[in-house]
């Protein structure tokens, strides 16, 4: 038998139905609002994509400055100038850091290597990239003359590490330095670290010349070349001598009668 009652709905069908008539009617009412959200998130997301791609990119470049080989000691210097120089602190710093005073070493600016290993000893304490620019900043101060520093850089070399060869580079600086009764037992601590081998033989043979009231002298510092003229000065003096010569040259008003 048929039956003319209409179908049941269920409750929860009808809450559902009436959301969604609301979800559309409001979406309808405010198009154009949500149409500009949808863009705004569109838009974070793809700006978001694109500084990480920057930022990888950046830390790529870095890293490429550390490790990749330069023939060109002074374009490697200019990378890592650039690089440090480029805005925030970045993980590859320390290490940049640490080449740029190599390659200053390399090119003979020791002043300004040194000034770099300092820095990165003060900035990046706790870096990997600081114990391996420490030997370097003291071989620096060594070449700047500055031996009593650099005997203070191999000492605390020496108390971290116990190496013979710390020891005896922090003698021989305070020797250089004319503190010879520090070299003395600087130079005892390298002969007690070597045990025996070339270290204790060099220790041996320092500790007899002390002994002898002989003691190292800083090697003489080079002369300073005088750097060249110029271009454009040498075009200007080029310029008046012929001035000068053509003014020489030229008929006086005795000679035209």
């Amino acid at each position: 038998m048929r039956s003319d009652k209409a179908p049941e709905v269920h409750p929860d069908h009808e809450t559902a139905l009436a959301i969604l008539g609301r979800v559309k009617a409001f979406l309808w009412d405010n198009a154009l609002h949500v149409a500009v959200v949808v863009g705004l998130l569109v838009l974070g997301s793809m700006s978001y994509k694109l500084l990480k791609q920057k930022q990888k990119n950046r830390l790529q470049n870095d890293w490429a400055a550390v490790w990749e080989p330069q023939p060109d000691p002074q374009e490697a210097i200019r990378q890592c100038r650039q690089i440090l120089q480029s805005g925030s602190e970045r993980s590859a710093f320390p290490f940049v850091m640490l080449r740029l005073g190599g390659e200053l070493a390399s090119s003979g600016e020791w002043s300004e290597a040194a000034q770099t290993y300092e820095q990165l000893l003060e900035r990046y304490p706790q870096s990997v990239a600081t114990e391996m620019a420490r030997p370097a900043y003291g071989a620096a101060l060594e070449e700047l003359g500055r031996y009593e520093q650099a005997a203070g850089i191999y000492e605390n070399l020496a108390k971290d590490m116990g190496a013979a060869d710390n020891f005896f580079d922090a003698a021989r600086c305070r020797e250089l330095a004319g503190q010879a009764g520090a070299a003395k037992e600087l130079y005892e601590h390298c002969l007690q670290e070597a045990g025996s081998g070339y270290l204790a033989d060099l220790a041996k043979a320092r500790l007899g010349a002390l002994a002898r009231g002989e003691l190292l002298k800083p090697p003489p510092k080079p002369e300073k070349k005088e750097e060249p003229p110029r271009q454009a000065e040498e075009h200007e003096a080029r310029a008046e001598t012929a001035a000068e010569t053509s003014a020489a040259q030229a008929p006086g008003p005795d000679s035209a009668q």
